[in-house]
């Protein structure tokens, strides 16, 4: 008995899980085109979901269409839509997509060079600015080392003059006033 009902509660736990299984619509659709407005008229053709038809007129939730070959008949309102079906919709976007992907793929290529070099390029900036910053200062000591250079030679100039002219100096009589 234990065996029958472990079997019955497998068998019916296999059985929910397959009824659980997703499914889908398919949105391929294929509309009557008839020679009049109503569905005792004969059929003429039958449109695909997403073609397009220009209107001719409407009567009692009939429309009136001409196909692109040229012929003319009446569909049922409900099957006609003002805006493009979103299964073509999404056909022009992948379309779009892919053009844009193939289109896309040397600009990351050429990025990711790009970017690289970059790199390259900074840190030699890098280089660069440290170099010049170094010279800069050095510019700076020669600068004021040449100032001082200056100032001590004409200081010595100057005492130099002050002892020459203090060993040149004549001696000056002395009179005696008595």
């Amino acid at each position: 008995m234990k065996r029958f009902c472990f079997l019955g509660i497998f068998l019916l736990i296999t059985l929910t899980v397959n009824q659980a299984a997703g499914l889908y619509v398919s949105d391929s659709l294929k509309v009557t085109m008839r020679t009049g407005p109503g569905v005792e008229h004969k059929i003429i053709a039958m449109v695909v979901s997403g073609q397009e038809v220009k209107k001719l007129r409407s009567q009692s939730g009939w429309t009136q269409v001409r196909l692109s070959d040229g012929k003319v008949g009446w569909i049922l309102d409900r099957f006609l839509i003002p805006e493009e079906p979103s299964r073509l919709a999404l056909e022009k976007l992948r379309k779009k997509h892919d053009a844009l992907q193939v289109k896309t793929a040397p600009l990351l290529k050429e990025n990711k060079n790009l970017t690289k070099k970059n790199k390259e390029l900074n840190s030699q900036l890098a280089e660069v600015t440290k170099k010049a910053e170094k010279l800069n200062k050095e510019l700076i000591d020669l600068k004021q080392s040449r100032a001082l250079y200056w100032f001590f030679l004409g200081t010595g100039v100057l005492l130099l003059g002050f002892l020459i002219g203090f060993l040149s100096r004549r001696p000056q009589r002395r009179s005696y006033l008595l």
